[in-house]
């Protein structure tokens, strides 16, 4: 199912905070960017043992109509997943790109590892909970 993107990042347990990217592909010609992340599932309020849980899922984002990513330098270590947040709107530490789209029609994911943001103007969001296989 499409929907907005602040109806994805709502409907998630702690929308994509802390979520780890396993896999991103941005394809240009298609107007696509397809992430395969773990979600943070857990609940600090909760038992413990259920603190820190997540949950595989595939965050797809189309027909988009612009998108940057400003990362200086982005360190790749085998084997271990990126930490993200994001949400909607500009992220309010850097500039806005652009200004006079509404905050809906944006989405901001910083890369923590990477200290560089990929922002997305226009599209429709689709997620979904499962394993996947490699996205190419």
């Amino acid at each position: 199912m499409t929907t907005s993107f602040a109806d994805v990042i709502d409907s998630l347990p702690n929308g994509l905070h802390d979520a780890l990217v396993h896999e991103l592909v941005v394809a240009p010609a298609e107007a696509r960017i397809v992430m395969d992340l773990d979600v943070w599932t857990g609940d600090l309020d909760g038992p413990e043992e259920q603190r820190d849980e997540y949950r595989r899922g595939r965050l797809t984002l189309t027909g988009i109509e612009r998108f940057s990513l400003d990362v200086e330098e982005a360190a790749i270590e085998q084997g271990k997943p990126v930490m993200i947040d994001a949400e909607t709107g500009g992220p309010g530490t850097v500039p806005d790109l652009w200004p006079s789209e509404p905050d809906d029609r944006k989405l901001w994911i910083f890369f923590n590892d990477w200290n560089g943001f990929l922002r997305v103007l226009g599209g429709q969001v689709e997620f979904e909970w499962g394993a996947f296989h490699q996205l190419r």
